[in-house]
Formats: structure tokens, sequence, C-alpha cells
């Protein structure tokens, strides 16, 4: 068993194996191999198909460069759509904190849930207004 955990270590050498967005893929083309089985279009089974061999295209790849390129910019449109927190981060904020924006310079603040009606100074344009959390 070692030869051949060493031989697919030497084979592996150089390369990028699974990132976050090869992940993402194998995901991707496993949800429409899934859905191909259960309607009778052919799209969802080749394009799942296409998308599993990009993936392993990616994943035995030697441009580290392109791959890392890829990976980053898929990393950074996952940023922008979740504002990098999980949704268990945000459940968590919505059960604990109130959001409410100042009404001088629309600027976004939050507060603790649960103090009954407070006094609040926004940091921004010193705006002072009463909420109810």
């Amino acid at each position: 068993m070692n030869g051949f955990r060493y031989r697919i270590y030497q084979f592996m050498q150089g390369r990028r194996g699974v990132d976050q967005y090869g992940r993402f893929l194998l995901l991707v083309a496993m949800t429409f191999l899934i859905v191909s089985m259960f309607t009778l279009e052919n799209l969802f089974y080749y394009l799942g198909l296409m998308i599993f061999i990009y993936a392993y295209y990616r994943i035995f790849s030697r441009n580290l460069y392109m791959r890392e390129r890829e990976n980053t910019w898929y990393l950074t449109q996952k940023f922008r759509l979740t504002k990098g927190k999980s949704f268990r981060q945000k459940q968590y904020e919505w059960r604990y904190y109130a959001y409410f924006k100042c009404p001088g310079c629309r600027q976004k603040m939050r507060a603790p849930r649960g103090k009954g009606t407070i006094k609040i100074k926004c940091h921004s344009c010193n705006t002072e207004f009463q909420k109810k959390v």
C-alpha cells in the first residue's frame, strides 16, 4: 500500500489538487447529473459531464498560476454574495441584533434586541435619535 501512496504522491507533485472552486464545480456537476436522472432532458447530463471534466482538469493541472487566479475569483464572488459571513453567523445576528439606518446619513447600524427604547447617536453624522429594539 505504501508504494501506491508514494506513486500518487509523486503524481500530484506540482499540481493544485482540490480547492474551494474545485469543490464547488464538483458539487454543481453532481447536482446536474442527479437532476438529469429525473428529467428526460439530456442537457443537464451533458452540462454536468462537461463541468465534471473541467473540475478534474483543474485538479490535475500543473498551471498553478491560472488555477490560483480562478480560485481567487471564485472566493471574491462568494465573499461579495455572502458579505463574508456564513448563514449561521447571519442567523445569529438576526436573532440577537436589530438593524436600522440613521435618518441623517443612512448609515447602517445595529443594536442588541430586547433593550426597549434606546437613544442612539450616529458615529458618522452625530445625529441623535430614538429607536425601539
